[in-house]
């Protein structure tokens, strides 16, 4: 308790919430500048959030399940742009630094025309365990090499896996919650609120509300 600072969010057992009542114990008045100040800050990351909901849309769907596929699919069909990991990746083939290149001017290209781009694996399945973990790395270092030059504001990333190694990517170390939009989805802003990223995992569906959906 005696550890903690502001902006962070503190969770633990009942013993533990008891020890941060004691300590607040006759400092109302400095938890009441406090909760202004965090509330301030709340207002200013939702505003910035809607306006980020305004911009490019890039989804990184590192994940191989029916619900991924199925998403893909669909926005396929109402002519959102679908970029997909060369074949060769699969036997275990290098990615190229020209294959990269390729992939991701094509993928800023589409931006010129369209809000949302779609990164995905787009592979038959893999079952050698080190190659399926490589594509995923391919696939994040395709959406490092497309976020800043595009301008992108908005990230969606399906797979747990997909969203470490992209946060890793873009040197991400420190996230705040935006909004739950259901469990285990969440919008978290990162880089001093310059980007937006939502989690989800690859067995779930994009909730209704969303506007991934």
């Amino acid at each position: 308790v005696a550890s903690r600072r502001d902006g962070v969010l503190a969770s633990g057992g009942a013993e533990f919430f008891a020890a941060l009542l004691r300590a607040e114990r006759g400092s109302v008045s400095r938890c009441g500048v406090a909760a202004g100040s965090i509330a301030s800050t709340a207002s200013q990351r939702a505003a910035a959030h809607r306006a980020a909901l305004q911009g490019s849309e890039l989804f990184v769907c590192g994940s191989t399940s029916e619900a991924t596929r199925k998403f893909v699919e669909t926005q396929r069909a109402r002519g959102i742009p679908v970029f997909a990991l060369p074949p060769e990746l699969a036997s275990g083939e290098e990615f190229s630094p020209a294959a990269l290149d390729e992939i991701a001017m094509r993928a800023r290209a589409a931006f010129e025309k369209q809000q949302r781009v779609i990164l995905c694996v787009g592979l038959p399945q893999v079952s050698d365990g080190t190659i399926a973990a490589r594509l995923s790395s391919h696939l994040v270092t395709v959406a490092g090499a497309l976020i800043v030059p595009a301008n992108v504001v908005s990230i969606f990333a399906e797979g747990g896996a997909t969203a470490v190694e992209l946060a890793r990517r873009m040197n991400w170390s420190r996230l705040t919650v935006q909004r739950e939009w259901q469990r285990g989805v969440v919008t978290l802003a990162a880089s001093d609120d310059k980007f937006f990223l939502t989690v989800k995992p690859g067995s779930y569906v994009w909730p209704e509300a969303l506007p991934a959906s």
